[in-house]
């Protein structure tokens, strides 16, 4: 009988990783992987909450005055989770390039899912891979870098997957304007 082993994809990225890499014959093998928090946090100010304060107050006493209940709920539901993610840390991730896909944490998306790939570097700012998958729910992927050399990574992806400029998203830009 065929030796069997089930892999828990709901454990740690640690547990994963070294399971991946004891695997890497039977399953796929690992081109180049890295470590990185799963996005650059930065820590906001006390001002940063005043003011994010009288914002979220003064749209609260305007929807009110309006009679726009709905909207004032949607204003306490966005006050309380950009506060949320304000004050949280980031996890750790795990990224890899395998001779299947690009694997983040536990899931892999294979290169013929994939319709191209652009790495953002900044030098002392932006290191991001970004995706472009063919699936229109997710139709961009982004994954931080960390301390992987973007070069060896582009030098792989290259022949798996073309290299095409990805323009950043309004949100993105937006995101990065306030402080997350």
């Amino acid at each position: 009988m065929p030796d069997r082993r089930v892999i828990d994809l709901k454990n740690s990225i640690a547990a994963t990783e070294s399971d991946a890499e004891e695997n890497s014959d039977s399953f796929f093998s690992i081109l180049h992987s890295w470590r990185a928090p799963e996005y650059h946090h930065i820590p906001k100010e006390r001002n940063w909450y005043i003011a994010g304060a009288i914002i979220a107050g003064s749209l609260l006493v305007y929807s009110l005055m309006t009679a726009n209940y709905f909207f004032a709920i949607f204003t306490l539901l966005a006050t309380f989770i950009v506060y949320t993610y304000s004050v949280r840390l980031p996890k750790e991730m795990y990224g890899a390039i395998t001779s299947h896909g690009v694997q983040i944490n536990n899931r892999l998306y294979g290169f013929e899912d994939l319709n191209s790939f652009w790495i953002f570097y900044e030098p002392g700012g932006i290191k991001e891979l970004s995706l472009e998958s063919k699936k229109a729910v997710m139709p961009y992927i982004r994954l931080p870098l960390g301390d992987a050399e973007p070069v060896k990574i582009r030098e792989i992806l290259v022949q798996y997957v073309p290299e095409v400029r990805h323009e950043e998203s309004l949100a993105e830009t937006l995101s990065r304007f306030i402080g997350f």
